[in-house]
């Protein structure tokens, strides 16, 4: 999501002037008695309404009900638009998806206690993860009111952003994320999140075929950079399992010493019944799955043992015999993701043939 000019007028209009409805009018009743009655009434006013400490209640009120419109519109009309311009100008542009809708909401559900410290510079103080934070709420002066009233504004440094890289997204195949449950689209493994101070966020892959989150809090205009680890989801390790004991069971099914188009075989001089020969292929529940340097990898393919039985005649005397053996092999795995598909590819590399 994009902050367009558009988007910024709109909003602003909302909440980046003083109170209105009743409250304005109440208000606007106590000016005019302010200046029947002198300095007194002057300072009320200035302190209720046109004041620093107004501007950053304005600012919590509207962080802790989730309305980025609300939050923007209390910026200044430059600050909007340098914003705007900033946003466009980053490689890829900056995501403004925090800045509003339920990514905001997730977020401020995820800050407790948020209250505004007045004692000093404005501030807010809340809870994180079991912790006490604090993040101070820039403020300016803009315009004056009949030369008397300072129009408080806040400034644009209350956004910051952050960067989430994830390291493995080309072979995992990871083309989109989800921060605070909504979809964000990655270019080059990585994207440019545009945050609210404070903002917490809940980042996860955002594919079935790995897992992987990481928690971000926002908490300075700190340019960070947050990176997003992913392994193999536990769907996608049962399904090259299952891709691995299809291609075994292929192979077992032939009762035939050497099985066509697998990596296992036995060789015997004596005269095998073809009607028992038996194999028994390796279990592939102890096969581990992980991302290397190469992409997806699968752990324990490379020293695995076929075991064969079957019954023949002595190739010399005419004796019955019970034959068994053990033939050692490898096997390749290929793995890719295509959208929501997860190709497996599995093949044979041929090791040594048992003999007796």
């Amino acid at each position: 999501m994009m902050l367009s000019d558009d988007d910024a007028d709109d909003e602003e209009q909302t909440a980046r002037r003083p109170r209105t409805g009743p409250a304005a009018v109440l208000w606007g009743l106590v000016l005019v008695a302010a200046v029947a009655l002198g300095g007194v009434g002057i300072w009320a006013v200035r302190a209720e309404v046109y004041s620093a400490e107004s501007a950053a209640e304005g600012y919590r009120d509207a962080l802790a009900s989730g309305n980025g419109g609300e939050a923007l519109g209390l910026l200044s009309d430059s600050a909007t638009e340098d914003l705007a311009e900033r946003f466009e100008q980053t490689d890829p542009p900056t995501d403004a998806g925090l800045l509003s809708g339920e990514a905001l909401e997730q977020s401020t559900e995820q800050l407790s206690d948020l209250t505004l410290e007045e004692d000093g510079a404005p501030a807010l103080r809340f809870g994180y993860e079991g912790e006490q934070h604090s993040v101070n709420v820039p403020v300016d002066s803009g315009d004056t009111l009949w030369l008397i009233f300072d129009r408080w504004e806040i400034t644009e440094e209350i956004i910051s952003e952050f960067e989430v890289e994830v390291p493995q997204a080309g072979p995992a195949g990871v083309e989109q994320i989800t921060v605070n449950g909504q979809p964000v689209d990655l270019e080059n493994g990585s994207v440019r999140l545009a945050a609210f101070l404070p903002t917490a966020a809940h980042i996860e892959a955002g594919s079935p075929w790995v897992s992987g989150t990481v928690n971000h809090l926002v908490v300075d205009d700190s340019d960070a950079t947050v990176q997003l680890d992913v392994e193999p989801s536990e769907q996608a390790e049962e399904q090259i399992r299952e891709q691995i004991s299809s291609y075994l069971d292929s192979c077992a099914e032939q009762q035939v010493l050497m099985p066509s188009g697998c990596p296992m075989g036995a060789e015997t001089p004596d005269q095998v019944d073809p009607e028992t020969i038996e194999w028994t292929m390796p279990e592939v529940s102890e096969l581990s799955v992980s991302f290397g340097e190469d992409g997806w990898q699968v752990e324990g393919t490379d020293s695995l043992t076929a075991e064969l039985d079957f019954e023949a005649i002595d190739h010399f005397d005419g004796s019955s015999l019970e034959e068994h053996y053990e033939a050692e092999f490898s096997l390749e795995v290929e793995v890719e993701p295509v959208g929501d598909e997860l190709r497996v590819s599995v093949s044979g590399a041929e090791g040594e043939t048992a003999e007796e």
